[in-house]
C-alpha cells in the first residue's frame, strides 16, 4: 500500500506541474495583452505602437543639460520638425530612457553655432557631458531621418 500511495502522489504531482495551456496569455505574458498573433496594419483591428520621442526646446538663456549624452536636433523649419520620424522612434525613445538628454534646438547661441559649425540644416549632433561633439547625423537631400541617427 505504501508503494501505492507515492506511486500516486509521484503521478498527481507530474500532472499538476505539466504546462496548463488554458492559464497562457496570447503571447508569453504581460504586455496588456498585445502580444501573440493580431492582424496587421494600423486599421480598427491592428494597433500600431507609437513611441514619442521626448524632445525639449532648447533656452538660449539657461546653461546647456548638465552630466551624460545628449543629442542635439537643428530641424531646418517647423514644418520639418511637425513631420519628421525623429519625433515618433522606438530607438530614440529607449536611448533618452537610458539618459540620453533630447533637445531640440536653433542655430541662434553661440554654443549652438559651434555644434552646427557651417551644416546644411537639418543636422542632429551627439555630444559628450562636456559638450564636445562626439557625431553627427547630416541631412541628404534636405531630411534628416530617424535611420541617420
Amino acid at each position: 500500500m505504501n508503494k501505492f500511495v507515492s506511486r500516486l502522489m509521484a503521478v498527481s504531482m507530474a500532472i499538476l506541474l505539466l504546462p496548463f495551456s488554458g492559464l497562457a496569455t496570447c503571447g508569453g505574458g504581460g504586455g496588456g495583452g498585445t502580444g501573440g498573433v493580431r492582424g496587421g496594419g494600423t486599421g480598427p483591428g491592428g494597433n500600431e505602437e507609437v513611441y514619442q520621442v521626448p524632445w525639449k526646446m532648447a533656452d538660449p538663456k539657461n546653461a546647456l543639460p548638465a552630466g551624460g549624452l545628449t543629442l542635439y536636433w537643428f530641424p531646418s523649419s517647423v514644418d520639418e520638425f511637425k513631420n519628421s520620424s525623429l519625433r515618433y522612434s522606438r530607438s530614440l525613445s529607449l536611448y533618452a530612457s537610458q539618459c540620453v538628454s533630447m533637445v531640440v534646438s536653433d542655430t541662434q547661441a553661440p554654443e549652438m553655432q559651434k555644434l552646427v559649425a557651417g551644416e546644411k540644416l537639418p543636422v542632429a549632433v551627439l555630444t559628450s557631458s562636456e559638450g564636445a561633439a562626439i557625431g553627427k547625423a547630416q541631412n541628404n537631400k534636405g531630411f534628416l531621418k530617424v535611420d541617420q541617427v
